[in-house]
């Protein structure tokens, strides 16, 4: 496992080469763009917390086999992760004004439940799915955005009976490697400056919305997906002490048949776990109880 400083998680943003717009420009380098700066700075400070000795009780989490991870980045037990969580979280947003990688903790806590109990239920394979992947953030470090809102087009309609389908993301075809998939998700948090998106979905989904009942996890630069940014925070503005150093970017993400690999995918077609999906990003520890008690016992 690596836990990366600030630094390191900069320089890590030039692995990437994602399609970015802010400002009406292409962005030819994330890490290196003065108008995100705010943003990539407020997450840096994440990593950096977790090197201070005097706070590494809260930064960090204790994996089972005794190995430390970022705790933005691992998953809570029991009511001491809980409180720790809270203060982590406090601690980064006094910092940042707002932590915005705490999202991706929230994500992945709704992910190992819910993929536990559609497993429980319907005897699919997801939570094996979640649990490789949760692994593969806190062998990375990663920082993931959480995409959870659709464009959504008419409020007062139901995805599949939008006029434009691609309001909502959606899969447009399946075979044997993967899913393809197409639609918006707008307002997300910190999305120019992540490694990685989540998508949970927006909504409790209804049997004829089957198509858009999805959740996957995919690279920020996967080819034909495109990000179009606002500035992070107020970028070299002398009159803003604070927003100038940290901010936040939000953005339109499109994905534009975009494949999705099966051993990314977490949640496909299965409808009536969509609103526990969508709520469960909230309830983290009740996913670990229920994958204790009633999922088998594979450890995370």
């Amino acid at each position: 496992m690596k836990l990366m400083t600030g630094r390191e998680y900069v320089f890590s943003l030039r692995e990437y080469s994602p399609d970015i717009q802010v400002k009406g420009k292409k962005v030819k380098s994330v890490a290196d763009e003065p108008l995100f700066k705010p943003g990539i700075d407020a997450i840096a400070v994440t990593y950096e917390l977790a090197h201070q000795k005097k706070h590494q009780d809260i930064m960090l989490a204790t994996l089972e086999d005794g190995t430390k991870v970022n705790r933005l980045t691992a998953l809570d037990f029991n009511t001491d992760d809980l409180l720790k969580k809270l203060e982590m979280t406090r601690l980064i947003c006094k910092w940042t004004g707002c932590g915005q990688r705490y999202l991706m903790h929230d994500a992945l806590g709704a992910l190992a439940e819910i993929t536990a109990m559609m497993d429980a239920d319907k005897k699919t394979d997801y939570f094996s799915v979640c649990k490789n992947y949760l692994l593969h953030v806190q062998k990375h470090d990663l920082t993931c955005g959480t995409a959870v809102t659709d464009a959504k087009g008419d409020r007062s309609k139901r995805p599949h009976e939008q006029a434009d389908p691609n309001l909502y993301v959606h899969v447009v075809e399946k075979n044997q490697k993967g899913i393809i998939v197409r639609g918006a998700k707008a307002n997300i948090t910190g999305a120019p400056y992540v490694h990685e998106f989540i998508v949970l979905p927006t909504r409790a989904m209804q049997k004829e919305d089957v198509d858009y009942a999805l959740s996957f996890a995919v690279p920020v630069d996967a080819p034909g997906l495109k990000i179009i940014a606002k500035p992070a925070g107020r970028p070299e503005d002398a009159e803003a002490p604070f927003s100038s150093n940290f901010g936040q970017s939000t953005a339109l993400v499109i994905f534009n048949d975009v494949f999705i690999p099966w051993d990314r995918v977490f949640l496909c077609g299965e409808w009536e776990y969509t609103g526990k999906l969508a709520i469960g990003a909230r309830a983290g520890f009740r996913a670990i109880q229920h994958w204790k008690t009633d999922a088998g016992g594979t450890s995370l």
